[in-house]
């Protein structure tokens, strides 16, 4: 069930970034994206031509053998995050050319998405590239109206009463008054509203597609404004982020992104980055306890496998399950 939308685009044109990984340590220059990935090379050949561009900044994000410790919920994985890097890494929010995307994964990409063969892969094909032919517009009379029915017990938001009861449980334990967020993917603002009816100071979206809002206690960014803030030093540091039915998404090509086995991580990462040391993070995404699954090419369902790596250097505070439909549940992270 889709209930957030991930964020996959971005609009910068030149590649200039320092690969992560020890084999692509050496700067990579003059490339264009478009040389990328406008081309006619096979799809075998293209899709592992793109993987070692995915690959820049990703350092120990993308190192899918190493070994965690116990933790309070899951095990508990620290690695080193390069921050700039992946801010400056253009192919992470970036749409597929090709399209339809494969209607299974490219062979030289399996291992990556499957993490060395550990996860499963079932087949869910849904291809719904995501476009927006004008921008939302987020009123001040249209955010009170989702405000004031967010105060009624029985709202439900993007997916139904059950997921939306725990992403409200979730925001009380996580006590947000007062303090500035991040919410990574959105459709319409339910998430949003629940923050606000929470007493947040301000929320900040992060979106694919354009928004344009007025109300004086909610602002929306696109992926590329948002990284080169980032970058020239001018994205304010957030108090917290939330992100539900959202995150499981990028990387699999379902909404017009292109496809990466990392990108999930990678977005994760960089939540990290733009959130301050002990801010909180509140992530909803499909949780089986003793499953990793990947359903092809709709979502990813997180297990004891690939869950500590998507919540790498997050300690563990608590969690919501959403006994709904969806099985988003919500973990209370910390920086």
């Amino acid at each position: 069930m889709v209930c957030l939308l991930a964020v996959v685009s971005g609009l910068i044109a030149t590649v200039y970034f320092v690969h992560g990984q020890s084999s692509l340590s050496s700067w990579r220059r003059t490339e264009t994206i478009d040389n990328v990935l406008l081309n006619d090379l096979p799809d075998e050949q293209y899709y592992a031509k793109l993987l070692d561009h995915y690959r820049g900044g990703c350092g120990e994000i993308c190192n899918y053998t190493m070994k965690g410790r116990p933790g309070k919920f899951f095990d508990y994985m620290e690695k080193t995050f390069d921050c700039r890097a992946l801010y400056g890494n253009p192919f992470l929010d970036r749409p597929a050319v090709r399209w339809p995307p494969p209607r299974t994964i490219p062979a030289c990409l399996y291992a990556h998405y499957t993490m060395g063969g550990r996860i499963q892969v079932r087949d869910q094909y849904i291809p719904s590239r995501y476009t927006h032919k004008a921008p939302m517009q987020w009123t001040p009379a249209y955010i009170e109206g989702v405000v004031t029915a967010a105060r009624n017990s029985s709202f439900h938001g993007g997916c139904g009463p059950r997921e939306t009861s725990a992403v409200r449980e979730a925001i009380a334990m996580a006590k947000l008054s007062g303090q500035h967020i991040l919410v990574v993917g959105t459709l319409k603002p339910w998430v949003e509203a629940l923050l606000l009816v929470a007493g947040v100071r301000r929320v900040t979206t992060l979106e694919y597609g354009p928004i344009i809002s007025t109300h004086p206690r909610l602002d929306a960014m696109q992926p590329a404004e948002f990284n080169g803030r980032f970058l020239n030093g001018t994205l304010p540091v957030f108090d917290a982020s939330g992100s539900f039915s959202s995150l499981e998404h990028p990387g699999l090509g379902r909404y017009g992104d292109l496809l990466n086995p990392y990108a999930d991580l990678m977005s994760v990462a960089k939540v990290w980055c733009a959130v301050r040391k002990g801010g909180k993070f509140l992530l909803g995404v499909p949780f089986r306890k003793r499953l990793d699954r990947i359903w092809w090419n709709a979502n990813r369902v997180y297990g004891p496998i690939r869950l500590p790596h998507l919540a790498s250097n997050w300690h563990q505070l608590g969690f919501v399950p959403d006994h709904g439909n969806a099985n988003q549940q919500v973990w209370i992270l910390q920086k």
